[in-house]
């Protein structure tokens, strides 16, 4: 149980972590662009989340 939390506790740092580069990068390529950049990051760590449900039982495997 303690080893499955700490594997969810790593995806969501690494989700967090894809949000926030994925932000600052389209902040500051195009600073009138904010929005569109948060959008990229929400939608970055929609598609991470969804890959980690679907292929995280098989990588855990291994």
């Amino acid at each position: 149980m303690l080893k499955n939390l700490n594997h969810v506790r790593l995806q969501l740092w690494i989700g967090l972590f894809l949000f926030v580069a994925s932000f600052f990068i389209s902040y500051y390529l195009r600073p009138s662009e904010w929005i569109m950049g948060l959008i990229r990051g929400v939608v970055i760590v929609i598609l991470f989340s969804w890959y980690n449900k679907r292929y995280g039982k098989q990588a855990s495997k291994l």
